[in-house]
């Protein structure tokens, strides 16, 4: 698992996660494409760990749609 999750973390190049705006950073949206990057990525780390766990597939659907809520889509 350790190597999965620092292959996943040395893919992410935090540069196309700035905005510029006439030469400077627009933190407010930076701020907003990195929490989602963060959220994501959380995401998609406890999925993997949840799907390897034995349990109900109606577990498995609860404990996905709670993730979700953490991750709402634009």
């Amino acid at each position: 698992m350790n190597t999965y999750i620092q292959d996943k973390l040395d893919s992410i190049n935090i540069f196309d996660y700035i905005v510029f705006e006439y030469g400077d950073i627009d933190t407010e949206k930076s701020n907003e494409k990195l929490k989602k990057l963060l959220t994501d990525y959380h995401n998609h780390i406890v999925e993997k760990i949840v799907k390897d766990v034995d349990m109900t597939d109606q577990q498995l659907q609860d404990i996905l749609s709670l993730l979700q809520d953490t991750n709402q889509k634009e």
